[in-house]
């Protein structure tokens, strides 16, 4: 499943069946307001065309931020709470966009990606999806600036992955953070409060709530590529890899990981399985 986002420099050409929106601050045409106040209770998309403006997205166009402007927009906005700010830019030129991130410190997995693509039909740019060299997974692309508005007006309208504004875009204040901590993560004080030890493994509740679906998507794609390296089947991967062991290791294994109960269980099970005839 997808979203459509529309925008438009005028407000009035938007339909009302989109998804989400998309509107500027700054710039010669600032509609954020105006769309906010068009679409109540829909989804829309800040975007700054300078680097001194704040937003939730920056536009990285010849005339707008340059790619070496990005990180410290970025930073910035991240310490006024954005979670994840989005980059928008042409798709030819975000590999660059990255490799300024990157050497700012900055991860991929910190900002989403708007990457604009015309020509090659309603898609979300990535290595498989693009043709374009280098062009990294995008959390949407904007394919058309032809898509039709309000009295056959020509608007913009971009393709997004359904998790786009999953998290939202308001930072939790510190309270509502050791707030949920304690609640999530305290679990009969078997895990550590947060007060008590914020430097244990599972002190993380902002990313955690903020970005679960994008750590989600990012494990199924990791279990695709392995799955694909592990053909004919994992089954017969696994098989190999069991047969590797004696018998007494292969117990060791399984005693050690699974523990003494569930251990017994499989034990139990095989017993039952071999005693039963062939067919």
């Amino acid at each position: 499943m997808t979203l459509v986002m529309q925008d438009s420099i005028v407000p009035a050409n938007l339909t009302a069946g989109a998804d989400a929106y998309l509107g500027y601050v700054d710039g010669q045409w600032p509609t954020y307001h105006a769309v906010v106040a068009r679409f109540p209770g829909k989804p829309v998309l800040s975007m700054a065309v300078f680097a001194d403006a704040d937003a939730v997205g920056c536009d990285r166009e010849p005339g707008d931020l340059n790619a070496s402007q990005v990180p410290a927009w970025v930073k910035r906005q991240q310490a006024r709470g954005v979670v994840r700010p989005v980059v928008y830019g042409s798709a030819a030129n975000l590999p660059a966009v990255l490799s300024a991130l990157a050497a700012s410190g900055i991860g991929r997995a910190a900002v989403r990606l708007l990457s604009a693509h015309y020509g090659a039909g309603k898609h979300i740019c990535g290595p498989a999806t693009c043709a374009l060299p280098g062009v990294p997974a995008c959390d949407g692309t904007q394919w058309t600036e032809n898509a039709t508005g309000t009295g056959g007006a020509l608007i913009d309208e971009s393709i997004l992955n359904d998790n786009f504004f999953s998290g939202g875009d308001v930072a939790l204040s510190k309270a509502d953070i050791t707030a949920v901590a304690k609640a999530v993560w305290t679990i009969d004080g078997i895990v550590p409060g947060p007060d008590a030890n914020k430097t244990n493994p599972f002190w993380e509740p902002q990313r955690s709530l903020s970005d679960l679906g994008i750590q989600v998507r990012a494990i199924e794609a990791a279990v695709a590529v392995v799955a694909a390296q592990t053909a004919p089947s994992t089954g017969t991967a696994l098989a190999g890899a069991l047969a590797g062991l004696s018998p007494a290791q292969l117990a060791d294994e399984i005693a050690t990981s699974l523990g003494p109960d569930v251990s017994q269980q499989v034990v139990t099970a095989l017993q039952a399985r071999l005693a039963a005839p062939a067919g």
